[in-house]
């Protein structure tokens, strides 16, 4: 009788996973483009100063590059969902923080913290891709972050320009960081039901 060498079944690849991690990492890119456009009606609105509105503009940048080996290390030690969420949380409440915003300082501490947020969420998207998606359909994955993440800088501006020409409510700039709610709050609710990691 002959014993047939056992077969070794790679797991099925959770494109609904990377999915929603897909979304984290866009959301990160959009913010970094769709404020760029914004600035001129930030300015008028909130009577900012020309170095005021280099901080709005360039503030988000500016925690997020510096936060991100941090922000990856902390995946490492405290688990990287949790981290994942809690960076997509503090982005999205930093988004209301500058939807809300009177003042163009209070705009440029909302930006920094924002760019905290994305610092925690953006190098799990990195991390999930490697550990969940079997090698098989890994260049898939990262292709598709790559076409997501040049979407983004595209999208970033002209979605600012759709939304700041619509002038919703008379609300000016300030859906361009509207529009970051309820995107974040959906894709924590699918992170926490999605991730596992």
């Amino acid at each position: 009788m002959s014993v047939r060498p056992q077969q070794r079944t790679e797991a099925a690849t959770p494109w609904g996973a990377v999915a929603v991690v897909l979304v984290g990492a866009f959301m990160a890119t959009l913010d970094s483009f769709i404020v760029i456009v914004a600035g001129p009606s930030i300015q008028a609105d909130l009577h900012a100063s020309d170095g005021q509105v280099q901080w709005i503009l360039a503030g988000y940048q500016l925690t997020y590059a510096v936060s991100l080996i941090t922000g990856g290390r902390l995946g490492d030690l405290y688990g990287r969902r949790r981290v994942f969420l809690t960076g997509m949380g503090a982005f999205t409440v930093a988004s209301v923080a500058c939807a809300v915003a009177q003042t163009a300082t209070l705009l440029i501490a909302a930006r920094l913290a924002q760019g905290l947020g994305a610092a925690l969420m953006f190098p799990q998207v990195y991390a999930f891709l490697t550990v969940l998606v079997p090698e098989r359909d890994r260049h898939r994955a990262f292709g598709r972050l790559g076409m997501v993440l040049g979407l983004a800088t595209i999208a970033g501006q002209l979605v600012g320009g759709l939304l700041i020409g619509a002038d919703v409510l008379g609300s000016g700039w300030r859906p361009v960081f509207w529009i970051n709610v309820p995107i974040g709050l959906a894709t924590m609710l699918l992170a926490a039901r999605r991730l596992r990691l």
